[in-house]
C-alpha cells in the first residue's frame, strides 16, 4: 500500500486492516509533507499474511492511497503488477472501465470490495 501526502504539512495516517477472519488491526504512520510511505501489508502483522484483507485509511491531511501489487517473489523477479486507488466514500453503484478474461494470454480481472458492516451481505455484479 502506498500513501502519498501532497500537502505542505506532515499527515498522521491511521490504517485499519480488516481481515476476512479475525479482528481489525490498526497501525499509524506519519507521512511526510510532499512524501510517501510504502507498507507491505503482510509484514505489518502476522495475521495479515496470506489472507484477504480490506483497508481503511484516515488522515489529518488529505492523502492519496494506492493498493499496488507486484509478483512473483522478490523485486528482481517481478514481471507482473496491478494497482488500484482508494475511494473517498461509500456508494451503492460503481463502474468498471474495462476488464479482460481468457484469450491466448489467459487474462483475469479481479474486482475487490468490502462492505461497511462485518456481517454476511449480498452484492450483485453484472456486465452490459
Amino acid at each position: 500500500m502506498l500513501i502519498a501526502n501532497p500537502s505542505s504539512e506532515p499527515a498522521d495516517a491511521t490504517i485499519t486492516f480488516l481481515p476476512a477472519f479475525g479482528e481489525p488491526i490498526t497501525k499509524t504512520r506519519v507521512v511526510p509533507a510532499g512524501g510517501r510511505v510504502t507498507l507491505n501489508i503482510e509484514q505489518e502483522d502476522a495475521a495479515l499474511a496470506n489472507g484477504a484483507v480490506a483497508t481503511t485509511v484516515t488522515s489529518t491531511q488529505p492523502v492519496v492511497v494506492e493498493r499496488a501489487m507486484y509478483w512473483p517473489f522478490t523485486p528482481d523477479q517481478w514481471y507482473e503488477a496491478h494497482n488500484s486507488f482508494g475511494l473517498t466514500g461509500p456508494a451503492t453503484h460503481w463502474g468498471l472501465a474495462e476488464g479482460r478474461v481468457g484469450g491466448p494470454e489467459e487474462y483475469q480481472t479481479f474486482i475487490c470490495w468490502r462492505t461497511r458492516v462485518r456481517r454476511r451481505s449480498t452484492s450483485r455484479c453484472g456486465s452490459w
